[in-house]
């Protein structure tokens, strides 16, 4: 006995330590549900309760076991279990040992084993095999779960996103990107589920807040598909645990080592010159699109029934030549003469101030002498059309590169039979290059239409956690985790003032490198000049704190659970995100050239722009970086 209590003390040592420094923990996060429960009623054959019975559950993966008795109504009950495979042994004086092999336990799930126990020898033993799946009726929570096969083996389009099978679940709308690639390259995807916005959806990775501070509806990190233990995915009734959810609780636990050794090697290769030249495709040949994503995990023991490892890396290379269709200006158009379009262009300098009695210009072609020298200085970088018409009329095709790398750790430790401890680590390298659509003269990005510039990120989320059994009616887990986001995102022109100083044109850029690069010319038809991109530069350094502490107590028919948890956000971001951008932005919607009256089409647009007559200028000052604070 005094070598238990001393064994006993030792576990609770370690695992008090492991708590006291969560509460300490400088900030924290959303609840968890990342273990499983057991729970059944042991009878005879007649259906009366057998009282006092031994029961075991044995995990057949770490070989670690926990025992409880039946209660005086016949029932056993095992929370805060960790997802796996089990083995069930009841026992009891005057009937055979009776034993469940390979129980499915499920993150967020209540497994239920119901035994009826046969008069016998204690020494003889009935194994029943249990394959069928249960209704659940021991939660309210409507949820569904993809295994770790469903991930790897169903087809995962695009980047190879776990997010993808969040398509089949109930309530939920198709998944789909919602950032460009150089400022999201983990390329979270985000859906609405049963009518709610997508920023009340709630996804944590073993533990951890995963969700970004300003865009809470795009994950932070996803992991590999091949690191995935499991998702679960609860859509209504939520238990008390999965709160701060509206519309769906997601939880994603990454995968353990065992006993046994595992080890995965991957590649899957997609090439461009397979598939056919899309219909919009100008160019002479299929253009290079290149992606492959390769890895490997490995996960064994470390010390047999007690100390495991798995590792998890992923690489992805993506080349890639990105098409454009475009409009720009003809080259009559370019010199102002819209004398072949269908148009006419009223000179602003005359009539009156409301533009009524303006006459139009001699032969509907802008003298030389009154077009702007600095639109025609950002002009002359513009490419000519080199396709017919006044619309689309320019194509282009321009490499992308997308390069990441994807790092999972994990350790589990079992101290003791009534104290288990994990830690986890990942972490995500990215780096995008995109240029302009319109190449000096920039225009938008090439992928997608958006993203130009250089997007250069680590995410890293660590985590630990753990579970110790004061009793077999008594039970407490907690899990603290602290995610990092440093994300870096500057457009092509960030080296010079450009506005300021080849330009001059005042008020543009400035104070500070951070406002450098090209004004953006808006011009209603066109594709735009200078850096249309008005959210970049962006830098972030965020950081999220999670914790939680629960506990929970078995008494009788009751299981009772309550605790703790908390998130705390620490945004620190310089994004101007709203108005005209840091470099400052020129609207040309060409009513100048109207008598007054009349909306003006793309040819009064564009004789704006040569006039250097914009409907509106616009700037975004950003005085310091944005640095809010949030409990929650």
């Amino acid at each position: 006995m005094t070598l238990n209590l001393r064994r006993g003390v030792t576990s609770v040592h370690i695992f008090v330590a492991l708590l006291v420094a969560l509460v300490w923990a400088p900030g924290s996060a959303l609840a968890q549900v990342l273990y499983g429960s057991v729970v059944g009623s042991v009878a005879d054959a007649s259906g009366a309760v057998v009282t006092n019975a031994n029961v075991t559950l044995a995990n057949e993966a770490t070989g670690q076991s926990r025992d409880t008795n039946t209660t005086n109504d016949g029932t056993y009950s095992f929370t805060d279990v960790p997802e796996g495979v089990y083995t069930l042994t009841i026992a009891a004086k005057g009937f055979r040992t009776s034993r469940a092999n390979h129980l499915g336990v499920f993150i967020n799930a209540v497994t239920r084993n119901d035994i009826h126990m046969e008069i016998g020898d204690r020494a003889e033993t009935v194994t029943v095999q249990e394959n069928t799946a249960a209704i659940q009726t021991d939660s309210a929570d409507v949820h569904a779960t993809l295994s770790s096969r469903q991930v790897t083996e169903l087809p995962l389009p695009g980047y190879r996103n776990y997010q993808t099978l969040l398509n089949l679940v109930p309530g939920a709308t198709p998944a789909a990107y919602q950032n460009a690639v150089s400022g999201s390259p983990g390329r979270s995807l985000n859906t609405n589920v049963n009518g709610t916005t997508n920023t009340s959806n709630n996804t944590r990775l073993d533990g951890a807040l995963n969700m970004r501070g300003s865009l809470p509806a795009q994950s932070l990190y996803v992991p590999p598909a091949e690191s995935i233990q499991t998702v679960n995915i609860s859509t209504s009734s939520f238990d008390a645990e999965q709160g701060l959810a509206g519309g769906a609780a997601i939880n994603v636990i990454t995968k353990s080592g065992t006993n046994q050794f595992h080890f995965v090697l991957f590649e899957h290769h997609t090439d461009g010159s397979l598939t056919d030249r899309n219909f919009f495709n100008f160019s002479s040949a299929v253009p290079k699109d290149i992606m492959n994503n390769y890895g490997g995990t490995v996960g064994g023991p470390i010390r047999r029934n007690k100390l495991f490892f798995f590792l998890s890396w992923e690489g992805m290379r993506e080349r890639s030549n990105f098409t454009k269709l475009a409009t720009v200006a003809t080259k009559a158009q370019r010199a102002g003469d819209f004398s072949a379009l269908p148009v006419t262009i009223y000179d602003p300098a005359t009539g009156n101030a409301n533009g009524t009695g303006r006459t139009p210009f001699a032969g509907n072609i802008i003298p030389v002498n009154r077009l702007s020298p600095i639109t025609l200085q950002m002009q002359a970088l513009v490419p000519e059309p080199n396709l017919a018409g006044t619309s689309s009329n320019y194509f282009d095709s321009a490499p992308v590169s997308f390069n990441r790398d994807n790092v999972d750790a994990k350790i589990n430790w079992n101290i003791s039979d009534e104290t288990l401890v994990w830690a986890k680590y990942s972490a995500m390298k990215a780096l995008v290059t995109d240029r302009f659509s319109l190449g000096a003269a920039g225009g938008v990005g090439m992928i997608n239409g958006g993203g130009a510039g250089t997007g250069d990120v680590l995410v890293q989320v660590a985590a630990i956690g753990g579970v110790h059994t004061f009793s077999p009616t008594l039970l407490v887990d907690g899990t603290l985790a602290v995610s990092r986001d440093p994300l870096t995102l500057v457009g092509p022109d960030s080296g010079t003032a450009y506005g300021l100083d080849t330009l001059h044109i005042p008020g543009t850029n400035g104070p500070g490198p951070l406002y450098n690069g090209i004004p953006q010319f808006s011009i209603g038809g066109y594709e735009p000049i200078g850096d249309s991109e008005t959210y970049l530069p962006k830098y972030a350094r965020n950081t999220y704190f999670t914790y939680s502490l629960n506990v929970g107590w078995n008494k009788g028919k009751h299981d009772i659970r309550f605790g703790f948890d908390s998130a705390r956000y620490r945004t620190n971001e310089w994004h101007p995100e709203l108005g005209g951008g840091p470099k400052g932005t020129f609207t040309f919607d060409g009513s100048v050239t109207l008598p007054g009256t009349g909306s003006p089409n793309q040819f009064n647009n564009y004789a704006a722009f040569l006039l250097g007559l914009p409907q509106s200028i616009s700037k975004t000052i950003a005085p310091d970086w944005m640095s809010p604070r949030q409990w929650m």
